[in-house]
């Protein structure tokens, strides 16, 4: 997103992080709705690696009787997720849930929407090989991540990522 597309939207600042699950909840709620309604455009959240994710996190996912909750009861459970199936339904935004093929069972927790309105994709996983030169001539040398991530690789430089591949 532009400097003058987060003007447009006055993102002066990130959101706090150390604000309560309601605020924050808010927050991307609102944040989101302004996406659409001010420039029109309809976000697409990705949630990377997200079997990491549930496992670090499982108690969340799972029912009292150890299957995956499902994705209504996921919503009832948890504002954030109750936020993205709303926003789902309404058509205001899109969700790519990205897993390992061995865990893809946990992905029932995050169908909020109907087959007709969900797909579901298996990629073969891609060589090192062919990354590398992917990587390298989509990102400059100096390209830092776009956005904060809590992950602490995420405030390493880009190079040394490319390098490792």
């Amino acid at each position: 997103m532009s400097q003058t597309e987060r003007d447009r939207l006055a993102w002066t600042s990130p959101p706090d992080l150390a604000a309560d699950t309601d605020a924050l909840v808010a927050d991307l709620d609102a944040r989101l709705k302004a996406v659409v309604g001010i420039l029109g455009r309809r976000p697409l959240l990705i949630a990377d690696q997200f079997d990491d994710y549930q496992a670090r996190h499982h108690d969340q996912f799972l029912a009292q009787d150890g299957t995956w909750l499902g994705a209504t009861a996921l919503a009832r459970a948890n504002r954030f997720w109750e936020l993205l199936s709303a926003g789902l339904s309404e058509g205001r935004l899109y969700l790519l849930v990205v897993t390992g093929a061995d865990t893809a069972a946990s992905l029932a927790c995050v169908r909020f929407l109907g087959e007709d309105q969900t797909a579901v994709f298996t990629l073969p996983r891609v060589e090192v090989e062919y990354l590398r030169p992917l990587l390298l001539r989509i990102a400059a040398d100096d390209a830092q991540p776009a956005a904060r991530s809590l992950s602490s690789s995420a405030t390493m430089r880009w190079s040394p990522h490319a390098t490792v591949l």
